[in-house]
């Protein structure tokens, strides 16, 4: 029987828990099981989108966009948090474990360069703006004659 009381809820949802534990224990060990299963049925149709790979085993998921409010598949998995496992999978594309790390290999070594690229750039500007001379009279409000 639902209660407007937090207390009264809580309350009653401890007694029933307790004098029916090892129903509860057994129905949420079902759920979980089916659940786990479900999931490696759902895994074993998908495949690598770089190689094919398709072993459950070896499959990630990958983020495309990186955001700090992108959650981890399997900590959502053991949280039980299935919609918001389906729903985080719509922002991850499949990958094996290899292709992952080599994505990422190749994201870290892209990124080292064009941060150099960037540092060299701006030497580069700095330097040509310090060492070019104007021609006489600029930069003092007098026109050049």
């Amino acid at each position: 029987m639902p209660y407007k009381d937090k207390g009264k809820r809580l309350e009653t949802q401890r007694k029933h828990y307790a004098n029916n534990k090892e129903r509860v224990a057994a129905k949420t060990r079902r759920h979980r099981t089916k659940k786990k299963a479900e999931w490696a049925a759902f895994k074993k149709t998908l495949q690598c989108m770089k190689c094919g790979q398709n072993h459950p085993a070896t499959l990630d998921f990958h983020h495309v966009i990186k955001d700090p409010s992108n959650n981890k598949i399997n900590e959502l998995i053991r949280r039980n948090a299935w919609s918001l496992v389906y729903a985080e999978l719509a922002k991850c594309v499949v990958l094996c474990s290899n292709c992952h790390r080599i994505h990422h290999h190749n994201e870290m070594v892209y990124d080292k360069k064009v941060r150099k690229k960037k540092k060299l750039l701006a030497q580069d500007t700095h330097t040509h703006y310090h060492t070019h001379k104007s021609p006489k009279g600029a930069g003092n409000g007098d026109s050049v004659k």
